[in-house]
């Protein structure tokens, strides 16, 4: 979103625009509005879950690299790959590259747009509809309202409930967590055995190790003192809680401490292209806070536990 706003800045236009228009005309001429594409948490979670790790790593760093991004893009440069002959060759070349991140990207919402129509047609039955969809999506759209528009065995909600399923995660990764978790408990009962003052130096060491990483995560991401004691407090218990992270307890009292306001909301876009805005937007500042202490207190519980055993 944020790449997409330096973009829309750096031409002169409203991004979504196209969308906020068609809601105003709906409501204009009291029509019917009909919301057709994916939830993107869906699409992003179907996306995640059905690549390889290291694919998932590629994917989460360019994220994370694409707001700083410094890559300029003429108005010249758009037009041209908004032709239907350039957006076919560059998702035939993303197809060639990854063809389930093209899947869960395009594909998948062309057929969940598809579906979203046709249910809606036929429940409807209105003398047109106005779909107003990003051009990327165009082709896809066509094919797949031709192949099942006049097909009475489609039956486009079932389509629309598969396409909403969220794969399940691997059960070893479900486990690990507990693992560790008896990994260390394991750790601590083995040090009370030996010596009690030995089990309470350990828990000391652990608490100092677990939350003194948490904490200067959420101390680099520029938290709140309060929350920073909270995540020095808080991450040793969570780290043996696998329910509860470090992030979701610093996050909850930076935002009752610092509540964002509607504009932090509204100029999120524009304040995550530079990292001064990373800090000064509370909504953005939130989420390093919630993503720095999580990785400190991540990082506290393995050498915490190496500590443990290498101390007993």
């Amino acid at each position: 979103s944020a790449y997409q706003q330096r973009i829309a800045d750096a031409l002169g236009v409203e991004l979504g625009g196209e969308m906020k228009e068609a809601v105003r005309y709906s409501r204009k001429h009291d029509l019917p509005l009909a919301l057709i594409d994916r939830d993107v948490g869906v699409t992003l979670k179907r996306v995640y879950r059905s690549i390889s790790w290291w694919r998932r790593a590629a994917l989460v760093g360019a994220l994370l690299a694409s707001p700083f991004s410094r890559q300029q893009i003429s108005e010249a440069h758009v037009e041209r790959m908004k032709r239907s002959d350039v957006l076919t060759g560059m998702f035939a070349e993303l197809q060639a590259l990854d063809a389930r991140l093209y899947d869960g990207l395009i594909a998948e919402r062309d057929r969940y747009m598809a579906a979203k129509l046709i249910s809606y047609a036929r429940r409807e039955q209105p003398a047109r509809i106005l779909a107003v969809v990003g051009a990327g999506h165009l082709a896809g759209l066509v094919k797949r309202l031709e192949e099942h528009e006049k097909e009475a065995r489609y039956d486009p909600q079932a389509e629309i409930e598969a396409l909403d399923e969220t794969p399940a995660m691997s059960r070893w990764i479900r486990f690990l967590p507990w693992i560790v978790v008896g990994v260390i408990l394991a750790g601590f009962a083995a040090g009370f055995r030996q010596d009690v003052a030995l089990g309470l130096g350990l828990i000391l060491d652990w608490t100092l190790i677990n939350g003194g990483l948490a904490a200067t995560g959420a101390l680099i991401a520029g938290a709140h003192p309060v929350t920073i004691v909270a995540a020095f407090l808080a991450a040793p218990l969570t780290s043996i809680n696998p329910t509860i992270g470090a992030g979701m307890v610093t996050a909850a009292v930076e935002v009752f401490i610092r509540k964002p306001t509607v504009a932090d909301f509204n100029n999120l876009r524009r304040d995550t292209v530079r990292w001064s805005g990373w800090r000064s937007n509370r909504v953005a500042r939130t989420l390093l806070i919630f993503v720095f202490s999580t990785i400190g207190s991540a990082i506290g519980t393995y050498v915490g536990g190496f500590h443990i055993y290498d101390s007993l």
